[in-house]
């Protein structure tokens, strides 16, 4: 015999989370071990309540397979591997909820997100301020030239300046 304790202290060094669990089965599907310890009364030890899908599993023979179930200790639909250890009759299960094994995928999609957002506020801002740019560059330059047709009206309504001629270029013709 062994120590059912020994897989308890296994088990618990495996980082798991909040959803995660570890089983050990024999070939009757009697739990041997479970992790964490679940007092549910599909947890206990020795007790042989599975989901359907792992009872099918082992009755076809697999040793090893991975599938999603919800087994009868937690209510939780998981990813469940199933393996069949080679010099003993048992069975390892490990399980994992979708929102645990998602997790980081959920969290590098809000990056991603985050960074499209800051992308697009970016290319905005930077697609006004090159239009206001544009439209300042060419309010300048409409307003130096109105400033150059208002100087040449103003010469032309003032009429010639002392000292400068009677404002004909040619006899009788102004300019």
């Amino acid at each position: 015999m062994f120590d059912v304790g020994y897989f308890d202290k296994l088990f618990s060094a495996l980082k798991t989370g909040r959803q995660e669990t570890v089983a050990l089965r024999d070939k009757e599907l009697n739990l041997i071990a479970f992790w964490p310890n679940n007092r549910a009364p599909g947890g206990q030890i020795g007790s042989q309540a599975v989901s359907q899908e792992t009872r099918n599993l082992i009755e076809k023979g697999s040793s090893a397979a991975t599938y999603k179930a919800r087994p009868p200790y937690n209510d939780v639909e998981q990813m469940i591997s199933l393996c069949k250890t080679d010099e003993y009759p048992f069975f390892v299960l490990t399980g994992n909820a979708e929102y645990e094994y998602l997790r980081p995928w959920r969290n590098e999609a809000v990056i991603a997100l985050i960074i499209a957002a800051v992308f697009t506020l970016t290319t905005i801002l930077s697609a006004k301020i090159l239009f206001k740019s544009k439209e300042t560059e060419q309010l300048q330059i409409e307003s130096k030239q109105l400033a150059e047709d208002k100087a040449r009206l103003e010469g032309v309504i003032e009429g010639p300046r002392p000292g400068h001629g009677n404002g004909m270029s040619r006899p009788g013709k102004p300019f």
